[in-house]
């Protein structure tokens, strides 16, 4: 009994030492026992706690489940652990314990009471709360970055991923999170792939950037760039980031400039970057096997008239089917390119030398005659076809295509529809002009003609009168090229007149829209020449520009040369006057240089006559430049014509011409020639600004 006694009293003081509160209760919840522990922990002394119940000790009994179903659970035998509970006291403080309740039985083994050891979880449950808060707020962040975001083990588990990562995979977080990568894939093959690059980073500790097709559910591929970095976890295990960033809007768009840059739109064809790519290819090939590449340049005979005649629906549908034709005629090996407009290029990528060529090239000419049906018509072209080989004619693919165009050239002038092979022969010179001639009769379907403008100013009051339009050609290889360079060559091969006819269009087209954006109501002026105004429809021509354009006839000025007096009275009277009955203004230009019959000019209804600029370089200078400046001046007036001096360059030029009476001026001095967007300017801030010449 003594012992018994003693080892009673050691619990009791085990109980009252320790630091947690113990306290023993009845099944319905009185308090038995109430140590120290509990005393500091509740701030409620034993004497007041025993013999209380004990829900009524709290502002609130805590827990989700309450002391009651405890208890319940207690008198049931049960041993009730680490049950966490929110406790808020009398005194306004809040406490997070956990708690344990035991069975307490008498000496029959009944159960009388319940047993509670309680410890202050309340710091902890800060961390824990500060740590849920903290997970919460990171997985909100991650799972807003459009990104994909995961972190794998080295067995590709996934330990962390985030919403983008679950939708990629058609699965939910809870899903991803815990699985393995090889599990998730759409494609199982890919787990290779990307088990490879894992170890590749894991083992060599660097980050890794690339770019990546990933196949998804639905059979569709999105491209993501990819960057993984190694990391250590808590226990050093070897983890991998990863962060991947859809960029298939990107890759489509490289794809979509690819396919621009590379294949023609109309055709469908290589163009000239991915031929130049393949012949340098089979150029290499041909190198190690000591064989020949041959280059054909092809171009189709009048195909203008094709899309004059038929439209250019029509014109593209024959491009198509001449591609075609030309790619079943020859081998699997070989490619048809076209550069642009109707020419094509053809890469022989193995011919033993220039017979084998030849044969090739035959084939082609008979197979591309024979008739196309397209779009309702059957339509005959012949081309004309260029050779040339390597390693002969060029060593690499940008020569080989410039011989083999060269070539082509030949036989367009040597009556076209035929082959012709390069040779060094072919003298520089004529090689150039055909080319240039070749050129000019694509400018205009090729946009390359362009217009430049100049005005003509009253001498005294400074108001534009006229502004006149001047024909350029952009030319592809030699820049901006003045009339001087190709009108001659366009006279003679017969497409003047396609020029001519653009030209009206822009011109009128032009001073109609300033017209309407209230910038200039200024005639416009259109040079003619010669042969122009033997076109019998060009009156008609003329109209049907106007009408296009809606510009008043007014507004238009033609300028023919003085070499249209000398066709005589009868032709030239005729054409001015149905020049006139339009309602438009005419002039001669360079007026002076020529040896027109006054006569005839007193017969015609001229308007304005333009002192070729020769007389007024000299003026201030020659005395015989002035007298005819003058004498011209002064007849013109007899006639009631009105006088434009072209080419003033200078204040001394502007005060003699102004002091003999000239109209209007024209020159460098004024303002030199300026495409449409710079005239558009000069006329607006001449609107603004004092108009005047000072002089």
């Amino acid at each position: 009994m003594p012992e018994e006694l003693a080892r009673l009293r050691t619990i009791a003081a085990m109980v009252e030492s320790s630091d947690d509160a113990i306290i023993s209760k009845t099944l319905d919840g009185k308090v038995l026992s109430w140590n120290s522990g509990a005393e500091r922990l509740y701030g409620i002394p034993g004497a007041r706690a025993i013999g209380r119940q004990i829900d009524r000790l709290f502002a609130d009994a805590g827990g989700s489940s309450s002391m009651s179903d405890r208890l319940r659970r207690v008198a049931e035998g049960e041993t009730v652990r680490d049950i966490e509970i929110e406790r808020r006291l009398r005194d306004g403080r809040t406490l997070y314990v956990r708690e344990t309740l035991s069975p307490i039985l008498d000496a029959y083994g009944r159960i009388v009471a319940a047993a509670v050891i309680t410890r202050d979880i309340t710091a902890h449950a800060a961390v824990e709360l500060a740590l849920a808060r903290e997970r919460w707020f990171m997985r909100q962040v991650i799972d807003t970055v459009p990104s994909l975001v995961y972190v794998r083990d080295a067995n590709g588990r996934f330990l962390i991923a985030n919403r983008a990562v679950a939708e990629t995979m058609a699965r939910t977080v809870d899903e991803v999170e815990g699985a393995l990568l090889a599990d998730l894939l759409p494609c199982p093959e890919d787990h290779e792939r990307y088990r490879r690059v894992d170890e590749e980073v894991l083992a060599s500790g660097r980050t890794m950037v690339f770019d990546d097709e990933f196949r998804t559910h639905g059979g569709d591929s999105r491209w993501f760039q990819t960057v993984k970095t190694p990391l250590s976890g808590d226990n050093g295990q070897p983890l991998l980031l990863g962060v991947s960033t859809d960029i298939t809007a990107r890759k489509k768009l490289e794809q979509h400039n690819h396919a621009l840059a590379n294949f023609d739109q109309v055709t469908g064809l290589p163009t000239r970057a991915l031929l130049e790519d393949r012949v340098a290819g089979a150029i290499a090939m041909a190198r190690r096997n000591s064989r020949c590449v041959g280059v054909v340049f092809c171009d189709l005979d009048r195909f203008k008239r094709i899309n004059d005649t038929l439209g250019h629906a029509t014109g593209d549908a024959l491009l198509r089917a001449v591609g075609e034709r030309a790619r079943t005629l020859l081998r699997e090996s070989d490619t048809v390119a076209r550069l642009g407009g109707d020419e094509f290029v053809i890469l022989l990528s193995d011919v033993t030398g220039t017979s084998d060529a030849r044969q090739v090239c035959t084939k082609l000419l008979k197979g591309m005659k024979m008739p196309y049906e397209v779009m309702g018509h059957s339509i005959t072209v012949t081309p004309s076809l260029g050779l040339a080989l390597y390693p002969f004619d060029g060593a690499d693919a940008v020569s080989l295509i410039r011989s083999a165009d060269a070539a082509m050239y030949q036989a367009k002038s040597s009556g076209r529809a035929n082959l012709q092979c390069f040779s060094n022969e072919i003298d520089a010179r004529t090689k150039s002009s055909h080319a240039l001639g070749c050129a000019i009769e694509k400018a205009v379907d090729r946009d390359e003609l362009r217009l430049h403008y100049q005005p003509q100013i009253s001498s005294r009051a400074g108001h534009v009168r006229v502004v006149e339009a001047l024909l350029r050609w952009q030319h592809p290889e030699q820049g901006l090229l003045l009339p001087a360079a190709f009108l001659p060559l366009a006279e003679d091969i017969g497409v003047i007149d396609a020029m001519g006819d653009w030209v009206l269009e822009q011109a009128c087209s032009q001073a109609a829209e300033w017209s309407r954006r209230g910038i200039s109501n200024a005639r416009i002026s259109v040079n003619l020449s010669t042969l122009q105004c033997t076109r019998a429809d060009l009156v008609e021509r003329i109209s049907q520009a106007l009408g296009n354009s809606r510009l008043d006839p007014s507004r238009l000025e033609i300028e023919v040369t003085e070499t249209l007096l000398l066709r005589g009275a009868g032709p030239a009277s005729a054409f001015v006057h149905d020049l006139k009955a339009l309602g438009v203004t005419v002039a001669i230009d360079d007026f002076g240089t020529g040896y027109s019959s006054l006569s005839n000019l007193t017969r015609l209804p001229i308007d304005r006559l333009k002192i070729d600029g020769t007389f007024v370089q000299g003026l201030g200078n020659r005395d015989d430049d002035e007298a005819v400046v003058t004498g011209i001046v002064q007849m013109a007036h007899a006639l009631q014509l009105t006088t434009v001096a072209e080419g003033v360059e200078t204040v001394q030029q502007v005060r003699f011409l102004r002091d003999c009476g000239c109209d209007d001026l024209q020159g460098y001095l004024i303002c030199p020639p300026l495409n449409g967007d710079a005239m558009n300017d000069w006329l607006s801030s001449r609107q603004s600004t004092a108009s005047g010449i000072a002089a």
